[in-house]
């Protein structure tokens, strides 16, 4: 472990002289010193294991640009764990893998909010107008209107009280 005392570019210039290979690594401390710019403990890595692990995977790479069996079944399993085309296509069969990566068009919110709330909004407003909390002049004059109207008895009649109920 080492106790880096300096400032941010001076830390981010040992760690890429320090572990060149190992981007992940220098991204992630870069971004820790780059929050915390006083004094911080970065701890050494592996350099010449992970060296001889890179050496390998460019080995892998090589095997897997070569046109034999093992190859193709390798690439064919890398595309299967990493989500991507297993099988060559072309490009028509490309659009469709496009479409169907990205999000459906009916759940952009662009699309499902396009037009306003009008039913929500209303039914806000109608709890806050019970609460007192919201006035609405236009029921207040309906409700004013439908109450004058039974006054003067011309309401129309409650269920089971109409004309036929009567015979």
């Amino acid at each position: 472990v080492e106790t880096v005392k300096k400032s941010s570019c001076d830390v981010l210039l040992q760690l890429s002289n320090r572990c060149r290979h190992n981007r992940a690594y220098d991204m992630f401390w870069s971004a820790v010193l780059s929050q915390h710019a006083s004094s911080y403990t970065i701890p050494s890595c592996r350099s010449t294991q992970n060296f001889k692990n890179s050496s390998k995977m460019s080995k892998y790479k090589q095997l897997v640009q070569l046109s034999t069996t093992y190859a193709r079944r390798m690439n064919h399993l890398s595309n299967r764990i990493f989500g991507e085309v297993t099988r060559p296509t072309n490009v028509q069969s490309m659009k469709v893998v496009k479409m169907f990566s990205e999000e459906p068009i009916q759940c952009r919110d662009y699309v499902a909010n396009w037009y306003p709330r009008h039913v929500e909004t209303h039914l806000l407003a109608m709890k806050l107008r019970e609460y007192g909390l919201f006035r609405d002049e236009h029921q207040d004059f309906k409700e004013e209107m439908k109450r004058l109207r039974a006054l003067r008895g011309k309401a129309p009649p409650k269920k089971g009280e109409g004309k036929r109920a009567k015979k």
